[in-house]
């Protein structure tokens, strides 16, 4: 699949076709300004102040129009983009039906199979189909032979899209649809739409996966403006919030939440399926005590009926991972013996269910999914099967008044009343459904079979009038979001919370353990959906692992859930997006087993995961697969998710005390203007040689602001305007935290590294801010001996458990576990005053050090540059050397101070 490409074309026809969708409108009086007057005059239309005449259906189809614009919260930008949206999937939908020749009448609709003819198959032969898709053959002939060929080819393509409605309803209307009106013009003129589509690279449709793919990057324009905007702070919105979430799971990922989810229900269930040796992405349980075993086994249904199984996609998207679910159950169903012919309208029955809040990718996942029963079954657009992949309605224009018109003969009193009151509790329930989606919970009894008997009653589809389809899909949707599956696989939206706006309150409210970011609301979420003993897959980002705004959530997981396996992708591992991504799968049953992880944080680029993913699957000694019990994160202060941690490290976090219990991080100021109040040493006209001096503060302060990596000494850079004890930066709302270790000595640390933090000694008579850490210790004759104890290997490997991530802030400090012994105590002051020593000349051999005295080759003169430079790269060696050999600390010394 030429990605390139079709991000490519994408692109240019969401532009290309909302332009095209305007001009139609303003061809026909519609604009932002205005909506002009239609008049009629015997059998024709006309447009006040507009030349053109129109017949037909014409007058209705633009009532329509009309009338969806102006019941539409975003007006007609809004109804451009969507239909747009709609003649983009269709177009797209006839090229993949016509290339794998899906199309009933099998001729093509866009293109000829004959290289140089203009004339598409369709037309070239539609004296033969055109009774079969509703079409005068005769007009399209007289068009064709009078050189219309745009104007036959209209006719023609909108009398095909209506014919397919009867077994595509998800993504073409019946006739007199009124986005008819707005086809875009020129479909057939050299570089438009049609044309550029046709010349897309036939490999491309050898898979259904084109459909998610062109959908993405189709939107991706709408998404980066929707970022560009939250990073100005603004809220998404029901507009802005598909736009904002949409992300293509990559298909090794589908693989494994499916294979892990899906498949290892089934395997459960029946340990020695041949489907096992089709699940590619399949891990192998870890060997568990006979104990747990036990427990496992008895969660086990020995009975368990492929029909029965339940699989939902609460955030479909254009339905990739039902898809996938598809290909599993097709191979569960065949191993129990069903006829090939009737697997497809089974699984599409019996356990397959999805819901989105996009329209269009709930049209088009439902596509997908009829193109992949197409695929093995040539007879499935006559069994016309039920589906339950919806998109989320909301009732905000729905009349509940219509309710109060029900009286059919053929129901009870009774059951007239409770679909009443029933009906009014869910048309309260949607309203405003876009903004909630799958989060929201039908929480009253509702009894389904009495709403769809009554609702099929005839009078009330007479009396319903347009309603009856809107009543209809709120019930189904309902339904899907009150049923227990066993099987739940997702990849949630990623907002955080603080750029949600409206919805916003409602997670706080009702997910408040869970409501830092959408994905991990949609979590919990999931937690309801899934059975007791259902298998829930996620792809999320990777931060609710480690971050404490995520702590709650992890909570959870470890107390309630056991994890089953879990692969943590490396920092930009996904490809679609700067997003550090994992993907895990749980059980939705507390048991203390022991599960499988995967580890490619060494591994860069996208392309790695997936082969390094099967490889650990192939190899449990491949030194990046772990089995881990969830019960060793509770040891560890904050909970991280730290499954590659060995028995050393756990059994340190066990015995020792945590530094904030002997010293104190603390965060800065803010200064809130830092080209003002911010200046580098030599900026400044200060004399540099009292700038120590704590009688000497009224005007520029030496400042710790972090800086690069760096161990023991250096970063002493910057100053910071302080005048009158600080009175002028709070004139100017500067935030001055933790006033009283201002001037006192401390260590000092960078808190945000893309690898490991190092951490420096700074005397009295310092500021600090807020990305610069500073740690205050309790007793300042311990300071040495805790500057060893950061700057070592064990603290290094300690920190990358207790804050994997680049940012290392002032809890991660506080948390980490010491333990003060007074053996060879002097010994270690020594060694790290020493390599104190050694990283300040380093330091001071440079001019940016106001300790600076004179170029580090003027100390070593001779008459040839070359000789000085020689003497001095040899010094400078020596001591390179020299800092990791006294910063060695003996073993013996290293594990009674770390009770390693």
């Amino acid at each position: 699949m030429n990605k390139t490409q079709l991000k490519e074309f994408a692109v240019w026809s969401k532009a290309y076709l909302e332009e095209q969708i305007r001009f139609s409108c303003t061809r026909i009086g519609i604009t932002e300004e205005e909506i002009r007057q239609i008049s009629q005059a015997g059998q024709v239309y006309q447009i006040e102040g507009l030349p053109e005449v129109y017949d037909g259906d014409f007058a209705s189809k633009r009532k329509q129009l009309v009338t969806h614009i102006q019941t539409d919260e975003f007006g007609l930008n809004h109804l451009i983009e969507e239909v747009a949206y709609t003649w983009f999937n269709r177009l797209v939908a006839l090229r993949y039906m016509e290339l794998n020749d899906y199309l009933p009448h099998g001729y093509r609709v866009l293109s000829s199979k004959i290289s140089g003819q203009v004339e598409t198959d369709l037309l070239k032969n539609i004296q033969y189909i055109g009774a079969e898709i509703g079409v005068d053959a005769s007009e399209i002939k007289v068009l064709l032979n009078s050189n219309k060929l745009e104007e036959a080819f209209r006719k023609v393509l909108l009398k095909q899209c209506n014919s397919l409605y009867d077994v595509l309803p998800m993504l073409f209307e019946e006739d007199k649809d009124y986005t008819e009106l707005l086809l875009p013009t020129s479909l057939l003129a050299k570089d438009a739409f049609v044309d550029r589509l046709v010349r897309l690279d036939r490999d491309n449709f050898d898979s259904v996966e084109i459909i998610g793919w062109l959908y993405q990057y189709y939107i991706s324009t709408k998404k980066e403006e929707v970022f560009s905007g939250m990073k100005n702070n603004t809220k998404v919105n029901k507009d802005t919030l598909p736009a904002a979430t949409q992300i293509f799971t990559p298909d090794w990922i589908v693989r494994y939440m499916v294979d892990n989810s899906l498949g290892k229900l089934w395997l459960d269930s029946y340990p020695s399926s041949s489907v096992k040796g089709q699940l590619e992405y399949y891990l192998e349980p870890a060997e568990q005590t006979p104990e747990v075993q036990a427990e496992l086994d008895n969660l086990i249904d020995k009975n368990l009926k492929v029909e029965d199984i339940k699989f939902l996609e609460p955030c479909a998207g254009s339905g990739h991972i039902l898809v996938y679910a598809f290909d599993v159950f097709y191979q569960l169903y065949q191993e129990q013996g069903y006829r090939k012919s009737d697997i497809p309208t089974l699984i599409l029955k019996n356990n397959l269910f999805g819901l989105d809040i996009d329209k269009r990718a709930a049209q088009l996942a439902a596509f997908s999914l009829m193109m992949k029963s197409r695929s093995v079954d040539l007879y499935i657009f006559a069994k016309k099967p039920k589906m339950h992949v919806y998109e989320i309605i909301e009732t905000n224009q729905v009349d509940k008044g219509l309710l109060e018109l029900i009286n059919p003969d053929k129901v009870s009193k009774e059951d007239i009343q409770r679909f009443k009151i029933q009906m009014r509790y869910l048309l309260d329930l949607f309203k405003d459904a876009k903004l909630y989606g799958s989060l929201l919970e039908v929480e009253n009894h509702i009894d389904y079979e009495t709403l769809y008997r009554v609702l099929e009653t005839e009078q009330y589809s007479t009396i319903g009038g347009g309603y009856y389809e809107v009543y209809q899909h709120i019930i189904q949707q309902a339904e899907v979001l009150d049923r227990k599956y066993d099987v739940v696989v997702t990849n949630p939206p990623y907002v955080n919370n603080s750029s949600l706006g409206q919805i916003a309150p409602f997670i706080e409210w009702k997910y408040p353990r869970t409501s830092t970011d959408l994905f991990s609301v949609f979590i919990e979420r999931n937690f309801k959906f899934g059975k007791a003993k259902a298998y829930l897959g996620f792809m999320t980002p990777y931060v609710w692992m480690f971050l404490k705004s995520y702590f709650d959530l992890r909570k959870i997981i470890i107390e309630e859930k056991s994890v089953s396996t879990l692969i943590q992708l490396e920092y930009s591992g996904f490809e679609e997006a700067t997003v550090p991504i994992c993907t895990f799968v749980l059980r939705n049953h507390k048991i203390e087993q022991t599960g499988e992880y995967i580890r490619l944080s060494d591994f860069r680029g996208g392309i790695n995961q997936s082969i390094k993913t099967l490889e650990a699957i192939q190899n449990r000694k491949c030194g990046y697969r772990y089995t881990t019990k969830a019960s060793i994160y509770s040891l560890i202060p904050g909970n991280p998710i730290a499954y590659w941690v060995s028995d050393k490290i756990t059994g340190i976090f066990e015995l020792a005390q945590p530094l904030n219990e002997f010293a104190q991080p603390k965060q800065g100021m803010s200064t809130c203007d830092v080209n003002r109040f911010i200046r580098l040493w030599y900026e400044v006209r200060i004399d540099m040689t009292n700038i120590y001096c704590l009688d000497n503060i009224d005007n520029w302060v030496t400042y710790n602001k972090g800086g690069d990596y760096r161990k023991w000494f250096g970063n002493r850079e910057h100053l910071v305007l302080w005048k009158s004890d600080g009175e002028n930066l709070l004139n100017n709302n500067a935030t001055l935290r933790n006033r009283k270790f201002y001037f006192k000595e401390f260590i000092a640390w960078t808190k945000i590294s893309s690898s490991e933090t190092g951490f420096r000694d700074f005397g009295c008579g310092f500021l600090f801010d807020g990305a610069g850490g500073s740690l205050f210790l309790d007793n300042n004759l311990y300071k040495k001996y805790f500057l060893g104890f950061l700057n070592s290997k064990v603290c290094s490997s300690i920190l990358k458990v207790i804050s994997p991530t680049i940012n290392f802030n002032e809890s991660h400090i506080g948390a980490l576990p010491l333990l003060i012994v007074e053996v060879e105590f002097s010994k270690l002051n020594l060694l790290v005053k020493t390599c104190i020593s050694i990283a300040k000349t380093d330091w001071d051999s440079f001019e940016t050090s106001w300790d600076f005295e004179k170029h580090p080759l003027l100390k070593y003169p001779s008459q040839q540059l070359s000789e000085s430079f020689g003497q001095w790269e040899s010094f400078a060696a020596i001591r390179i050397l020299k800092l990791p050999a006294v910063t060695r600390i003996r073993k013996e010394t290293l594990n009674r101070s770390s009770h390693i």
